[in-house]
């Protein structure tokens, strides 16, 4: 083989290498931009189109055979590794949600979002969403809160009152963040129902906020879930969350 033709071939297979590396950087960038997740992906897609773009425009056979092995083991690595659900955390853009929502509901399930609204009021403030999938036999949680104006929060007090399985306080559940569910003071079941609240949340709730319990289901000593939603009307706030 001539020196020009290895020339060739080096200078193909690492073009080659830089339009699948960049491929990758660029939607795992747009995905990152629209639902703040897909952080770790990003960077890892960025180091090897930066790897990449150095042996461009090399031409020793180093730099081929280099170009070759990243692009043979990267590309299905990363392929792989779309097919696990993206850790979604203090995402503050309301802009996001609805595609939050999409990404979350093919990773999670559509019933993650039953008792989430099916898109924001508008004037809302200090929007965030978090998003943790389940890891091993850890239950994953999303959590999606914001300040509303008392027109919303009227309106949810009404909608999610009517449906609730329970009702109690955000004083109820205490430390443990979990209340004994007694529906019309009988309980044969002794089910207790988790309920998951951000920090920033939690901190600034007030003690008379209403915790409406829509759906909670436990298989397991380890497993409990739950879907409620939080009303502070003292603080203009909710937060609707899920637990599983």
């Amino acid at each position: 083989m001539s020196s020009e033709t290895k020339t060739k071939l080096t200078k193909g297979f690492t073009i080659a290498e830089t339009i699948v590396a960049g491929v990758f950087t660029a939607a795992f960038f747009v995905m990152f931009v629209l639902t703040g997740g897909y952080i770790i992906r990003l960077v890892i897609s960025a180091a090897w189109l930066i790897f990449a773009l150095r042996y461009l425009f090399k031409e020793s056979r180093r730099a081929l055979v280099i170009s070759l092995i990243r692009l043979l083991y990267l590309s299905p690595h990363l392929l792989l590794f779309a097919l696990f659900a993206p850790m979604i955390s203090q995402s503050h853009f309301a802009f996001r949600y609805p595609l939050q929502k999409a990404v979350i509901s093919i990773y999670n399930g559509d019933d993650t979002f039953q008792y989430f609204p099916s898109r924001l009021p508008k004037g809302i403030k200090n929007y965030r969403l978090d998003f943790l999938p389940a890891i091993m036999q850890a239950d994953g949680f999303t959590t999606m809160s914001f300040k509303a104006s008392d027109d919303v929060i009227k309106q949810y007090t009404e909608e999610y009152s009517k449906g609730a399985l329970y009702t109690c306080t955000f004083a109820d559940l205490g430390s443990s963040m979990s209340v004994l569910i007694d529906e019309k003071g009988v309980n044969p079941t002794n089910k207790y129902a988790d309920v998951r609240m951000d920090d920033r949340f939690k901190k600034e709730c007030s003690d008379d906020a209403m915790v409406y319990i829509m759906y909670h289901s436990k298989d397991s000593h380890r497993s409990s879930y739950t879907s409620a939603v939080v009303i502070d009307s003292t603080n203009n706030m909710i937060e609707f969350t899920k637990i599983g």
